[in-house]
């Protein structure tokens, strides 16, 4: 049953992940930001995924990253070195 689950998220992952750093990018504007923070939302994600696999809402739980993403300060686009 455990490998069943951890192939469902594996494939969650794959479909969603590189969407999901692009919306992060786009709030943090910095590429190795918005990648800790998806590891850190699909982390999270991981350890209550039995539960949300057997809700069926894996998209309802991941959703919750919207909500972390406004809370980033966006570093690079403070008006530093690439500050036009």
């Amino acid at each position: 049953m455990q490998l069943a689950a951890d192939e469902d998220f594996a494939v969650f992952v794959r479909a969603r992940q590189q969407a999901l750093v692009r919306a992060a990018y786009l709030v943090c504007g910095d590429h190795h930001a918005a990648q800790d923070l998806v590891q850190g939302a699909l982390a999270k994600l991981a350890a209550r995924w039995e539960q949300v696999r057997l809700k069926s809402q894996a998209s309802a739980g991941i959703g919750k990253l919207r909500h972390l993403l406004p809370q980033l300060q966006p570093a690079s686009r403070t008006g530093g070195e690439d500050a036009r």
